[in-house]
């Protein structure tokens, strides 16, 4: 929770005059029939985060996006709530086994065994973290979650550009807080910054785009958490498409061409 807001609810958490005047509403996307797992899982980890040194932990996990259930080993380093659900982030093995870090939601953990740190299944990222005592800790999530934006602090870092509709911009954008790297620059900076770190051919078919778009519109830019289309941070593809069509993805390209396709889909069912 940010501090401001922890402030806020410890300043006015108590009734004033028998009438409770502060309320917190948080969206929780956590079905009802899960939620005493996640209750459990929750109780168990703290337990196990009491015990010296803190074992690591075979997850059953439900991955929605292998529709199926997998076993990963990891170390449990913290637990997160972010945007609608509580996640577990862990080092060690991801479902696809493609990461060493992954986020996992806490009501799809099937099942959750803690396990020995002689035991011979540790994959072997892990055992050589426990030797050399060098075993990640949240100081470290939250370092590289500075770095760019976007929950999945384990995917590559790239340059995000957007345009966005002035007026819409200095009404609901400007001003507020995103992350540390999301900023305003001007239209010759977006130039600059395509022609320095976007390869050819997107270089040139960006130039061109933007030589078709306002100087007077709002640029934007930022380090987003974003490798290609299948491993993305999807909380911030919707937080793109809550602003649409009042912004527009310059870069990445992939997630441009991504967010054409949307648009062009979307259009199809409205025009029938």
């Amino acid at each position: 929770m940010h501090e401001d807001l922890v402030g806020l609810a410890e300043n006015h958490s108590q009734k004033i005059n028998g009438v409770q005047r502060f309320f917190l509403k948080l969206d929780y996307v956590i079905p009802r029939s899960t939620i005493d797992a996640v209750d459990d899982w929750q109780y168990e980890l703290r337990q196990l985060w009491a015990k010296t040194p803190v074992p690591p932990i075979k997850l059953t996990y439900g991955s929605a996006r292998l529709a199926n259930n997998v076993d990963c080993i990891v170390y449990p380093v913290c637990i997160y709530y972010v945007q609608r659900a509580v996640y577990l982030c862990a080092y060690g093995e991801s479902p696809q086994k493609d990461t060493n870090w992954y986020n996992f939601r806490l009501d799809r953990i099937r099942s959750l065994v803690a396990l020995e740190w002689t035991d011979s299944k540790l994959p072997s990222n892990l055992q050589q973290q426990y030797q050399q005592k060098s075993l990640p800790n949240p100081d470290d999530i939250a370092l590289e979650m500075s770095f760019a934006w976007g929950f999945d602090f384990y995917l590559p870092s790239q340059l995000m550009l957007l345009r966005f509709d002035r007026q819409f911009c200095d009404r609901y954008v400007k001003g507020t807080e995103r992350h540390d790297t999301f900023e305003e620059i001007t239209y010759q900076q977006v130039q600059r910054l395509i022609q320095r770190e976007i390869k050819q051919p997107q270089q040139q078919d960006l130039l061109k785009v933007l030589a078709k778009r306002s100087e007077t519109d709002a640029y934007y830019q930022a380090r987003i958490r974003y490798q290609d289309n299948e491993h993305r941070d999807n909380n911030l593809v919707m937080r793109l498409r809550a602003w649409q069509p009042k912004v527009e993805v310059l870069t990445p390209w992939d997630l441009r061409q991504s967010f054409a396709v949307d648009a062009a889909t979307q259009f199809m069912l409205y025009q029938n």
